[in-house]
């Protein structure tokens, strides 16, 4: 999960949004070289990234949902297109339901440091 309204990323995504998701995605291989890990441990590593504030996806995510819908769709003897179209707005929602969490946690430690955040209780969250 990246986004492109990030102060040093700002100019470079209006220039080319797709900077974002190669610049994100190499970091995430080299990230405790996570590149190098997997395959010795028999997995294959593929990066997939998704932009917070747009919902955009990188290339490779949208492969990867590709090929799941591909080999879901043959097992399921559902249409393809459908079974993507389902998958999509499960991810949305999640990722939408974890945006929120995460506003409402930095809300609660705001609190916790003594700024006033009465709007939210991450309790109530929690038991959701």
């Amino acid at each position: 999960m990246t986004s492109g309204l990030r102060a040093y990323r700002y100019r470079q995504t209006i220039e080319d949004p797709g900077i974002l998701f190669a610049g994100y995605e190499a970091f995430k291989r080299h990230y405790k070289p996570t590149d190098r890990v997997c395959p010795d441990q028999g997995l294959r590593f593929t990066p997939v990234i998704l932009q917070a504030r747009g919902g955009g996806w990188s290339p490779t995510y949208r492969g990867v949902v590709d090929w799941i819908a591909k080999q879901s769709a043959a097992v399921t003897h559902k249409d393809q297109s459908a079974v993507f179209l389902t998958i999509a707005q499960c991810m949305s929602c999640s990722l939408q339901w974890e945006i929120a969490r995460a506003v409402m946690r930095r809300q609660a430690e705001a609190s916790d440091s003594g700024a006033d955040s009465d709007w939210c209780n991450l309790e109530d969250v929690e038991s959701w």
